[in-house]
């Protein structure tokens, strides 16, 4: 075998090296984008999703700024000017993953990214975090809406009117809210129950207040940071027939990545 044919065949083997090599990075790559990390410290072991109807009586609110004769009268004739709005309560629950061999805390939890991925055709979806009352409550005030983002700070013990969750795992709260979806004007009713009847009376079809939204959850440890995208429709169910829908998302599907 002469020189040529040697230099030849060793320019081969050495390209398809280099193909080979090529062919198993962009393999690796894409396995990650599909399958993220296979081992973080803590995950999403549960996603619970509320959805439901409120209002805001726009008579009480005016009240609450005035005294004049007119709201009186209002409130007298059982006169109802109705804001009707459309709730989804996220519910997270982060846990220590016991197959992780080392144990490191949480410092933050952040959520940001956050979009509409499809707008509805009725309303504004803004998100909220919740208020610092015992019992879990949100407000549709721009005081608890969350712009940007929202940092989530690792302590103790979980709180969430704080924004706290505790260093080895809690619960995460949000809501994206569906707001002024239609008004809603009665005289003489004695009284109206905020939930679904609301749809109905103001004529809103459940094809109207359809929605996506998506944001990332990230979760800062001591050893890594990481994150994941939850992209859900909202609302969850018909609540125009169900009145209030619940259900749990598959959280195995989240796939976690370095940032």
């Amino acid at each position: 075998m002469n020189n040529s044919l040697r230099g030849k065949i060793s320019n081969y083997i050495a390209l398809a090296i280099i193909i080979i090599a090529i062919v198993i990075t962009i393999a690796t790559i894409v396995q990650y984008q599909v399958e993220g990390e296979k081992d973080v410290p803590y995950e999403i072991t549960q996603l619970f999703i509320v959805s439901g109807v409120t209002a805001e009586n726009q008579i009480e609110t005016a009240e609450k700024e005035s005294t004049t004769e007119s709201t009186n009268e209002a409130k007298e004739n059982n006169y109802w000017n109705l804001k009707i709005n459309q709730f989804n309560d996220f519910y997270f629950l982060i846990k220590e993953n016991e197959k992780y061999g080392d144990d490191y805390n949480i410092i933050g939890i952040t959520i940001d990214n956050i979009k509409i991925v499809d707008k509805p055709q009725k309303g504004e979806i803004k998100f909220y975090y919740p208020t610092e009352s015992e019992n879990l409550t949100f407000e549709n005030n721009d005081e608890y809406l969350i712009e940007g983002s929202l940092e989530i700070k690792g302590t103790q013990a979980t709180n969430n009117g704080k924004l706290e969750i505790a260093q080895t795992g809690g619960t995460v709260v949000l809501r994206a809210m569906n707001t002024n979806i239609a008004e809603y004007l009665s005289e003489g009713d004695d009284e109206i129950v905020y939930d679904e009847t609301l749809l109905s009376k103001a004529n809103i079809k459940s094809e109207e207040i359809t929605g996506k939204v998506s944001f990332d959850v990230t979760i800062e440890t001591e050893k890594i940071t990481y994150t994941t995208t939850v992209e859900v429709d909202i609302p969850i169910g018909d609540i125009t027939q169900e009145g209030i829908a619940k259900k749990s998302l598959d959280v195995e599907k989240l796939v976690y990545k370095r940032k």
